[in-house]
């Protein structure tokens, strides 16, 4: 991730508590405690997928034979401050995706509750604090403005040998009961505020469809009005066999034509449509809303496939995953727009077991199934998931660039999508909102879901999920990027000096 060009100049008015500089003894010092080595792995682990990080360390930042903890992380911007407009001035970039690290042990509660309120009227949406607690409760940061998102547990082990010590951390940590007899505690905090309302963000819809020609012309019309929205439709056909490659080029080029005839007859093939043809112009209005469409056809398999390809070609500010069966009503695209807008967070997700089903929506067994994974999945995730196998999904684009990180570290085990976005939403802290929809039933084709066969590999997802999320298999940065990592604070020393 590129760093902030205007870092330079405020880590160079930081002065010696940039990097290398002298800070007061905390969580970044190391006394041979694996306890507190644990606590560091921890915030190492995910500190790397933010775009910077800040050490805030409240009070004097002059205590000599300390390190700072961001020296540990992978990471292009990593500053320490000390005092509220510090931290103001390095969260300018209200886009910049900043993960502040704030020990807590060190702080009386009244103390720790002014900082937090403060620093909430401060904070953009996708500011982060992950604060380390030990011993003590954190029931009053509902009323300082931020929401807690995450919870990791740590510090088992007083043991100096690394090996075993990292062995009890990690499991203990994953015990349900145990684990709250961790002497550390680290919070992922969210600001409640969506931040000041700017320009409407703007909207892409990617539509995965295999063997749903008789949906693609009547999802048109049904798509919600957005006000003042710029809304881009993207088909990704995938291997179909009931023409629905040609139906999907019908629709486009009638968009493109400035058409509205969004019938279900098919006219003769209009011959081979090139990949992203429906973007070159955008005739076609919903609502208030200017609508492109665009049709690509995918090389590889499954969904994940298609959705990855579908997002790749995307240019809209917030990126929304629609079903092309039309179980999920396109309508309300709306909801899952206004959630994201309103900051209720930033990650939403449809939830389909909550509300009244349509009748022969979803069957019994199906239905059983989806409930069992969405409660394994709370668990593994320790985020409240009413629903993990919903195809609809509404998230930032610059946000998708993080999950992506984190899903190479992770394994490209997913053949379906959700999962893989689920567990990387929930470990970074978006802070996922459940958004309950009326599911209806197919009208048209019937489901390429395997039952079976299907819900076996989501079990091994799950038990994966459990031991590199719940068990906190975390991944150490290899020597490439930290060799990369250091040229990138050299070059922000060199501009600092030169400056």
């Amino acid at each position: 991730m590129p760093a902030d060009v205007r870092e330079p100049a405020l880590q160079a008015r930081l002065g010696d508590r940039q990097h290398g500089g002298q800070v007061p003894r905390g969580i970044g010092t190391r006394g041979g405690h694996e306890g507190d080595a644990s606590v560091e792995a921890e915030i190492c682990a995910i500190g790397r997928y933010f775009e910077r990080v800040i050490e805030w360390r409240p009070g004097d930042p002059r205590e000599p034979n300390a390190e700072p903890l961001t020296d540990q992380i992978v990471c292009p911007v990593k500053l320490v401050v000390s005092r509220l407009d510090e931290w103001r001035e390095a969260l300018a970039d209200p886009e910049s995706r900043t993960l502040t690290v704030i020990d807590c042990r060190r702080l009386d509660d009244a103390t720790l509750r002014g900082l937090l309120t403060d620093a909430a009227r401060l904070a953009p949406r996708t500011a982060r604090l992950l604060a380390v607690f030990s011993g003590r409760s954190a029931s009053g940061i509902k009323s300082t403005g931020w929401r807690v998102v995450r919870v990791r547990h740590a510090g088992f082990s007083p043991w100096a040998l690394p090996r075993p010590a990292r062995v009890v951390n990690r499991f203990l940590a994953a015990i349900p009961i145990v684990r709250r007899l961790a002497p550390f505690r680290l919070l992922m905090l969210r600001p409640n505020s969506a931040g000041p309302r700017g320009k409407l963000p703007s909207l892409s819809v990617i539509v995965p469809a295999r063997n749903e020609r008789g949906n693609i012309a009547a999802l048109l019309p049904r798509l919600p009005e957005l006000a003042g929205t710029e809304l881009e439709l993207i088909f990704v056909e995938g291997h179909s066999t009931d023409a629905t490659w040609e139906e999907i080029q019908r629709v486009v080029i009638a968009c493109a034509r400035g058409g509205s005839d969004h019938s279900q007859s098919t006219p003769p093939h209009p011959g081979p449509l090139p990949v992203g043809e429906g973007d070159r112009a955008a005739p076609h209005s919903v609502g208030a809303s200017m609508l492109r469409v665009k049709a690509l056809q995918q090389t590889g398999r499954g969904k994940a496939d298609a959705v990855r390809l579908g997002i790749a070609h995307a240019s809209g500010d917030l990126i929304a995953i629609l079903d092309a069966d039309l179980t999920t009503p396109p309508e309300s695209l709306a909801d899952f727009y206004r959630a994201y807008c309103e900051g209720r967070g930033d990650f939403v997700n449809g939830d389909r077991l909550t509300l009244p089903m349509e009748r022969g929506a979803m069957r019994t067994l199906n239905k059983l199934g989806n409930r069992f994974f969405a409660r394994a999945l709370s668990h593994v995730l320790e985020t409240p998931l009413t629903d993990c196998l919903c195809g609809t999904k509404l998230f930032s684009r610059r946000d998708y660039q993080r999950l992506i990180a984190w899903r190479k570290d992770f394994g490209d085990r997913d053949p379906f999508g959700d999962f893989e976005l689920l567990f990387p939403a929930a470990v970074l802290g978006l802070g996922i909102v459940n958004l309950p929809i009326r599911y209806a039933a197919r009208t048209y084709g019937k489901t390429n879901i395997r039952r079976f066969r299907d819900g076996a590999r989501l079990l091994g997802m799950t038990a994966a999920g459990w031991w590199f999320i719940r068990a906190g298999q975390v991944r150490a940065a290899d020597a490439s990027e930290q060799k990369e990592t250091k040229k990138t604070k050299d070059a922000l020393d060199s501009t600092s000096l030169t400056n």
